[in-house]
């Protein structure tokens, strides 16, 4: 046990019990070019749990599609954000995007978001099938 404990001594035995039901739900889920998923969740209130929502969020994600995650929080409100965009628990580490939306360039986002939507409505169309990460005609599964 010392290997590892790291030499440290046991001070209890915890509970093993870690089972908990609950729904989860994404805020905005992508499929990217690349093969990776990019995960957007807006938050409206300071979280001391986020880095742990998220790092929850995150493997449920790649679990599921089996891709790599990358994950965004914008926040949306006043008073100035406080939460951390990581999580360090020894040898698991855990982080993500941290954003206060106000600091986002708004000219900037839309000609991206423009820039996207005729990509898809291109995709979408059947005239650039390039930019799709799968044909309109192709089943969905």
């Amino acid at each position: 046990m010392d290997q590892w404990t790291g030499r440290v001594a046991i001070k209890e035995v915890l509970s093993v019990e870690l089972a908990r039901v609950e729904e989860r739900r994404a805020g905005l889920v992508l499929s990217l070019a690349d093969g990776t998923i990019l995960h957007i969740e807006f938050q409206s209130g300071d979280d001391k749990d986020m880095p742990y929502r998220q790092g929850i969020c995150c493997l449920m994600l790649g679990q599921k599609y089996r891709r790599r995650v990358r994950q965004v929080v914008l926040y949306v409100r006043e008073p100035k954000m406080r939460m951390k965009d990581h999580v360090d628990l020894g040898e698991t580490k855990y982080t993500y995007t941290l954003m206060d939306i106000r600091e986002i360039d708004a000219l900037k986002l839309m000609e991206r978001v423009v820039a996207q939507a005729t990509s898809l409505s291109r995709c979408w169309q059947g005239v650039d099938r390039n930019v799709c990460w799968r044909s309109p005609s192709s089943p969905t599964s």
